[in-house]
């Protein structure tokens, strides 16, 4: 938590407009020392924060119950569900909408439906930097009523799951292959994460002509 302070005042003082915080990693922190972590950083940070709820990278998930109190926390204007259970992310919205704003953060694989439930919008980190506009005028076409062209776009997107799973290195590595491919400054991942094999890369192009971002090379 101190960290979390810490961090969150350089951010502000760099000018950032805001936070997005996770619960601390490895410690597996129970409720009321998630609760009190949010209400230390908002107390001592004059900036609005955005709640990630990432089991899967942090190692606990919040639940629905505790991310209302939680919403109620001065400064805390949003949340991003990634739990990837959606019952979680339905129960999410059912009991904090009212307070925050609730976000999706699996719009890859599950962004239509989470729409039609009343998500405000979508958080992503993968289908936005590697598809670009079109991921991004992803949820406008969900709460368009245009079913048939949301479904559409919602299967195009779930063709790059494989982006985030195991599938093809290590994420980001794939993600950051993905925009080097298509001509978007992706760079190259830190340690101990690693660059993709050839071979690797070679898979990705298959996904990416798959979906559409990248012309069949005429080896395949």
């Amino acid at each position: 938590t101190d960290m979390a302070v810490a961090l969150s005042k350089k951010a502000k003082a760099i000018g950032a407009d805001g936070l997005m915080l996770t619960p601390p990693h490895y410690a597996l922190p129970n409720e009321r020392e998630v609760f009190e972590h949010f209400q230390e950083v908002s107390s001592q940070v004059d900036l609005p924060i955005l709640v990630y709820n990432n089991p899967g990278r942090v190692g606990i998930s919040i639940p629905a119950t505790s991310l209302a109190k939680i919403a109620k926390i001065e400064n805390v204007v949003a949340v991003k569900e990634s739990s990837k259970d959606f019952s979680d992310f339905v129960a999410t919205l059912r009991l904090c909408r009212n307070e925050v704003k609730i976000f999706d953060g699996l719009s890859m694989i599950r962004g239509f439906p989470t729409a039609v439930m009343g998500a405000d919008g979508f958080v992503s980190s993968v289908d936005s930097p590697v598809m670009g506009k079109e991921a991004v005028d992803f949820y406008e076409v969900c709460t368009s009523g245009d079913n048939e062209a949301a479904q559409k776009l919602q299967f195009k997107l779930l063709g790059l799951e494989a982006l985030a799973a195991r599938g093809i290195g290590t994420f980001p590595a794939s993600v950051k292959a993905a925009m080097n491919l298509l001509g978007r400054p992706g760079g190259y991942p830190r340690k101990p994460i690693l660059p993709l094999t050839k071979e690797e890369v070679s898979q990705l192009e298959v996904i990416l002509e798959n979906v559409g971002l990248m012309e069949p090379t005429a080896s395949r």
